[in-house]
């Protein structure tokens, strides 16, 4: 985190110049709204050039209007995403991460589930995750277990950002990266190939952080399903970890799967 001019975040105010030249872009009334408490009071009377004022006007009174009253700029991320092109759409993710996951945290989490479920394919889902919530739950570490529940949505996309996003946050975070992966590998178990792919990418990243905390969460997992399905994909999953921890992971996961598989013989006994 940098500070610019007047001791202003660097990253929320690009992050708001690019989602406000979206905006105006795009004919979003509440752009021009916003953009004009940038400039000199004189000029808002005498009329003013947006584009002039998003480049010199003042952030602080900006800011200070998003932080005492977000919804207008919160619904102008939504437009934005709506109506633009992959450009704009990463502008609105990008901003209510990088910016409005600051200055109105708790909103800015709801509706990066929204956008998700506007998402149409998987890279605007990851994109979600990626650039919304993943920035959201950095700014915002006690919003992880509301994160966590967008893993039971049953709208596809929306599990498939809430990965992405699950994802990103851990990044060397050790201490929550197994508690996180228990909670995504429920979704293994779903048919859709996407989400698959995506659980498949979480456990390849969380291994990096803590291989044996992945590995014993791996088995521990197929073993409270010893007859099911489970048991395959523990092992494709072993085999789908970092390279530098995946011996290690398969060892651990490939020993468990051994004792689940002894474990009917020895009852008979």
């Amino acid at each position: 985190m940098t500070r610019g001019k007047n001791g202003v975040d660097d990253d929320i105010v690009d992050s708001l110049r690019a989602l406000l030249k979206a905006g105006l872009d795009l004919g979003v009334a509440e752009a021009n709204r916003r953009i004009a408490l940038m400039g000199d009071p004189e000029d808002r009377v005498r009329g003013v050039d947006p584009q002039r004022t998003l480049r010199e006007g003042s952030w602080l009174p900006l800011l200070e209007s998003v932080k005492t009253d977000p919804a207008g700029v919160l619904q102008m991320v939504k437009e934005v995403w709506s109506r633009g092109g992959p450009k704009e759409r990463r502008a609105a993710a990008h901003a209510l991460g990088h910016a409005l996951g600051r200055l109105a945290p708790h909103k800015s989490l709801g509706l990066s589930r929204e956008l998700a479920a506007m998402a149409r394919n998987e890279r605007e889902a990851d994109l979600v995750g990626s650039e919304a919530i993943g920035p959201i739950l950095d700014a915002n570490p006690p919003f992880l277990e509301r994160a966590k529940q967008f893993l039971q949505e049953n709208e596809p996309w929306i599990r498939r950002a809430a990965v992405a996003g699950l994802i990103m946050y851990v990044g060397r975070k050790r201490k929550v990266a197994a508690a996180t992966l228990e909670v995504i590998l429920l979704l293994a178990e779903r048919h859709e190939a996407d989400i698959k792919s995506a659980v498949r990418f979480a456990i390849k990243e969380f291994s990096r952080v803590d291989w044996k905390g992945t590995a014993n969460v791996i088995a521990e997992w197929a073993a409270k399903d010893p007859t099911g399905g489970r048991l395959r994909l523990a092992k494709q999953f072993a085999a789908a970890t970092a390279a530098d921890a995946r011996q290690g992971v398969e060892k651990i996961v490939f020993s468990s799967l051994a004792r689940i598989a002894q474990a009917p013989t020895a009852r008979g006994r």
